[in-house]
């Protein structure tokens, strides 16, 4: 009795700490390396918040992922709970012959941090070229500006955000799809001279669902999951996610990114919702 007790406490506390980590891959290719990270914390909507607290405010989740190599910043990132429970993303940023590990910092709303450092894998290359990388003016927007995250439209959020700048708009990418209750896969991809970009979904009570810092000598590659949970009444259907890019002119550039989300007895197929019978 006493060893399954014992077997008992040591699988819950496995469980535990299983809830509270990264996972990384971080490895060289073309000339770059291409991290995949996986934070698993146990997120708290606003919404559910509200549903088991009486309280949207005792919401919990990752509020700011950063990683660095060398003490220097190379993806600094302020998030929402608006991201994929189980949060996975990708990104990719020059290799540079110094660099053997990377460091990923994840912070709650709370101000816990989970830390994890993955040695950089580069396989069995014996030459490896010399970049240098792009550094990234970082902006606290759990700081400065915070008020953002709760404005209640995208419009009065992105005036929040930039004030008056001029704002062009971009051809939109190809729709992307998603299941209800789990996630869409969301690319970004810039060019250089970006240093800023800022993520809306429509939907949500508050639309702000993350707001990055980026390279600006760079092209930027990154991927989030975003969270196909809706704060109306409905489950599944269209709806949009608005991407601002700031470049260095203070130009704005507006990506309109359509999604569709299954709902009962759906699926996705490619990028469109059908129906499974």
């Amino acid at each position: 009795m006493l060893k399954l007790l014992i077997f008992l406490l040591l699988l819950t506390s496995l469980s535990k700490a299983s809830d509270n980590s990264i996972k990384v891959k971080a490895y060289y290719t073309h000339g770059n390396v291409q991290i995949k990270a996986l934070i698993q914390y146990p997120t708290m909507t606003y919404k559910i918040a509200k549903k088991k607290t009486g309280d949207e405010y005792n919401a919990q989740y990752i509020s700011h992922i950063q990683a660095d190599v060398l003490g220097q910043t190379i993806f600094d990132l302020y998030t929402s709970p608006y991201l994929a429970k189980y949060n996975r993303f990708k990104f990719t940023f020059p290799y540079k012959k110094s660099y053997k590990d990377i460091k990923i910092t994840a912070t709650d709303n709370k101000g816990k941090r989970i830390v994890e450092i993955q040695k950089i894998k580069t396989g069995s290359l014996k030459i490896l070229p010399e970049v240098q990388p792009s550094t990234i003016e970082q902006i606290d927007y759990r700081k400065g500006k915070t008020q953002v995250w709760g404005i209640l439209s995208i419009e009065d959020a992105i005036k929040v955000l930039y004030g008056s700048k001029k704002i062009i708009d971009e051809k939109p990418p190809k729709q992307i799809c998603g299941y209800y209750n789990g996630y869409m896969t969301l690319p970004i991809t810039t060019d250089k001279n970006i240093k800023s970009i800022a993520i809306f979904q429509d939907h949500r009570r508050y639309p702000t669902v993350a707001i990055l810092n980026t390279a600006i000598e760079q092209t930027n590659q990154i991927t989030l999951n975003v969270s196909t949970e809706r704060d109306d009444t409905y489950y599944g259907g269209e709806g949009n996610i608005t991407i601002i890019l700031e470049d260095t002119n203070d130009y704005l550039h507006k990506i309109i990114q359509k999604y569709d989300v299954s709902g009962y007895h759906e699926s996705c197929h490619a990028n469109e919702v059908k129906n499974d019978f």
